[in-house]
């Protein structure tokens, strides 16, 4: 029974050891909601917002893709710091988190209207995310929006879209690694905290704790099989 229990304890270890490692979620611009249903040329709302997973995030930058959307209007959130603010006439944007956060924080909201029916996908491109821990973050999560031309229900196929998430490919020249450019520095000097360098702002942190938490489980399974061959031996 000892033997069975301590074989349960040292699975349990393990299986929530690499779970960590496993379901880590990555930094993300996402957008809210990401999916509604409207008739064509009825205004609404979209949120862009960052969530760190636990990183610390000072700046993001990209360009906003309304494809068959129509910009009505653009509004960087309150208390940012926007080196470059999204128009409608020139969606891109730099934006600044003062002291960083580490939290959800809303960006800039949009409001827009459909120009035609169907699905309707609003996306970024040229996305880098960053700050302490993150890295060279360009991962989000855009909008699909269903854009009918009749206001009744009844004659109206609902389909529900998923968005997907999607690895942004920048058009822009190459930067050699660890380099910003002019824009980003300014806004990474302002906002990342004193103490923070350079290395701060990759993955390796995480990678050692990976590292160390992998190391841990095997010597203590290793432990576990010690232990039960010493108690046969003894017997």
């Amino acid at each position: 029974m000892k033997k069975i229990i301590l074989l349960s304890l040292f699975a349990i270890v393990g299986v929530l050891g690499l779970g960590q490692i496993a379901f880590a979620e990555s930094t993300m611009l996402s957008v809210l909601p990401t999916t509604i249903n409207k008739t064509v040329g009825t205004p609404f709302d979209i949120s862009a917002r960052i969530n760190p997973a636990g990183n610390n995030v000072c700046a993001v930058r990209g360009t906003i893709d309304f494809k068959g959307l129509s910009c009505q209007n653009i509004t960087v959130a309150s208390g940012l710091m926007a080196a470059i603010a999204p128009t409608c006439a020139s969606p891109s944007f730099l934006i600044g988190i003062p002291k960083c956060t580490t939290n959800i924080q809303n960006i800039f909201s949009m409001s827009v209207k459909g120009t035609r029916a169907g699905i309707i996908n609003l996306a970024f491109t040229s996305v880098r995310i960053m700050g302490a821990g993150i890295g060279d973050s360009s991962v989000w999560q855009g909008g699909a929006y269903n854009i009918t031309t009749s206001v009744k229900p009844s004659s109206v196929v609902v389909q529900t879209p998923t968005s997907q998430v999607k690895q942004a490919t920048s058009t822009e020249p190459t930067v050699a690694a660890g380099a910003v450019n002019p824009a980003e520095q300014t806004i990474l000097d302002n906002n990342i905290p004193t103490g923070v360098g350079a290395a701060a702002l990759s993955r390796s942190g995480t990678k050692w704790y990976n590292y160390l938490l992998i190391a841990l489980i095997v010597i203590v399974v290793g432990y576990g099989i010690y232990y039960i061959v010493s108690k046969r031996k003894k017997k």
